[in-house]
């Protein structure tokens, strides 16, 4: 009985590899495919060490007389546009940043050169994905040049304004650079002096048609906790996007079988913060292209952040929520007494 369980087992993981290869067959799709697996791995191991997560809300009145804090208690999370990060100006310091910003000089294999007149210009690659099967389409060249009219001279202020200006309407992503630095050398076989122009800064960005929203959240490891309080470092760490704003805790594993309730349609994960080089390739990024918003710049590493991504790069990724998630989690959170510092709360909560 032993041996024909083995040999049904064998056969069925043959016949799902074999239609798996039968229906991709394309070696980047099964590439991307372990890769996927191989992060997932990753993500798995560093969730088990979270107890749970923390989420932030304004305790000011909405125009309908109810407060963002007290709708968060009900279970109402708000999914916000990523651009907002970086442009409300009502955001404290600790809460903007630059979505999907790249401060490296080392981009993987996300680039291409163009040429123009003897110099080299290190050029981001747009993405765009197919409206029904969303296979993804890697563009080399743009569209447009943003070159035409120059002859000797490039405006490296003008350029980057064109790439902001023009990628958003071409792509539903794309590599925006911000700065470049230049590089310059004599050319002996040329006999002239020939300037590499590379990207410093760069952004990496959803075009005008994307659909995605983010909500932010807080995690608690058991590193973060001492006798079953929160570690005084913990709460100095993000005292920051705390600002003046109240809390709601949840157990880890309740908020994930609350999000299984709901069959949650979207993305959710750590944020992985990176030191000098992005660390998502092409390759990852066409495997599931809401990765963008798991990564972000080591400055940013006090957030401990656990996002919720809805949505996608256009609009054949369908946002099923609009802006507000309903979880029924009432009687499964803590929360933190509006009477009371929100630190000075934090520093209360036990494990």
């Amino acid at each position: 009985m032993e041996i024909i369980k083995q040999r049904i087992t064998r056969i069925n993981y043959y016949d799902l590899f074999g239609l798996f290869l039968l229906i991709t067959e394309n070696k980047i799709i099964i590439q991307n495919f372990i890769l996927g697996i191989h992060s997932m791995k990753g993500t798995l191991k560093m969730a088990n060490n979270i107890i749970g997560i923390i989420k932030f809300s304004s305790n000011k009145k909405l125009d309908n007389g109810s407060t963002p804090f007290e709708d968060l208690k009900k279970g109402n999370i708000f999914f916000n546009d990523p651009s907002l990060f970086s442009k409300n100006a009502k955001l404290g310091p600790g809460q903007k940043a630059v979505e999907g910003s790249v401060k490296s000089t080392i981009i993987k294999d996300w680039t291409n050169h163009q040429i123009v007149n003897n110099n080299s210009f290190e050029t981001p690659k747009g993405f765009i994905f197919n409206k029904s099967s969303k296979i993804i389409q890697i563009v080399s060249t743009f569209k447009s040049s943003p070159f035409l009219g120059y002859k000797n001279n490039i405006n490296l202020n003008s350029l980057s304004k064109y790439y902001n200006a023009n990628l958003s309407n071409e792509y539903d992503l794309f590599l925006s650079p911000v700065d470049y630095y230049q590089n310059a050398y004599y050319d002996k076989s040329k006999k002239k002096l020939i300037t590499d122009y590379l990207i410093k800064n760069a952004q990496i960005s959803y075009g005008k048609d994307s659909t995605c929203k983010i909500s932010c959240f807080a995690t608690i490891k058991r590193k973060d906790i001492i006798n079953g309080h929160l570690k005084k470092q913990y709460i100095d760490d993000i005292s920051e996007i705390a600002e003046d704003r109240n809390w709601v805790y949840i157990n880890f594993s309740d908020f994930l079988k609350e999000l299984r309730k709901i069959n949650f349609k979207g993305n959710h994960g750590i944020v992985t913060y990176y030191q000098d080089i992005y660390p998502l390739t092409q390759s990852e990024i066409s495997f599931n292209p809401n990765k963008i918003f798991f990564f972000k710049p080591n400055k940013y590493q006090n957030q401990h952040e656990y996002r919720l991504v809805i949505g996608g790069p256009n609009k054949s990724y369908k946002n099923p929520y609009g802006k507000i998630l309903h979880l029924n989690w009432k009687s499964k959170i803590q929360y933190s007494n509006i009477e009371k510092n929100n630190l000075e709360s934090l520093s209360e909560l036990r494990f």
